[in-house]
């Protein structure tokens, strides 16, 4: 189609992920199994990682997925996180290296390699000025009658 339109490569790959985005949802089998060719062909890490949500979402294996992500999507912390849950020779590897940044899956990371202590390791510094207020805040609300 795209070449009775004299689109060129560039065109025509611009053109699948802007169809797919907008019809990603569709119901249909066909085009379900048309779609997850095409994300798979175009690898293109937005459409990718829209699959691969669904695929969380739907339990369905996360690997062919995870491995049509770009270089840089497979470095996101997120999907270094589901390559560990997915991949059991990899996961002790991959969660312990995860486990020793800062975020959201490198909490869950370390939450998961040692389940007896999840949360130890945050803990919230309030004033001293903040923990008198709220210590004396449930008297501010009392009345002394004269």
């Amino acid at each position: 189609m795209g070449k009775n339109w004299q689109l060129s490569d560039t065109q025509i790959r611009h053109w699948k992920i802007a169809f797919i985005s907008r019809f990603f949802d569709n119901e249909t089998l066909h085009f379900q199994q048309w779609r997850d060719a095409e994300i798979l062909a175009l690898k293109a890490d937005n459409l990718v990682e829209r699959r691969l949500r669904m695929a969380i979402w739907q339990k369905t294996d996360l690997i062919p997925w995870l491995n049509a992500l770009s270089k840089e999507g497979k470095e996101k912390q997120e999907w270094r996180y589901w390559l560990a849950k997915s991949d059991q020779q990899k996961t002790q590897e991959i969660l312990t290296a995860l486990s020793k940044e800062r975020g959201f899956y490198p909490m869950l990371a370390k939450a998961m390699l040692n389940p007896q202590n999840r949360g130890a390791d945050y803990r919230i510094e309030l004033p001293q000025s903040t923990l008198n207020k709220k210590r004396n805040s449930h008297l501010s609300r009392v009345t002394v009658p004269h």
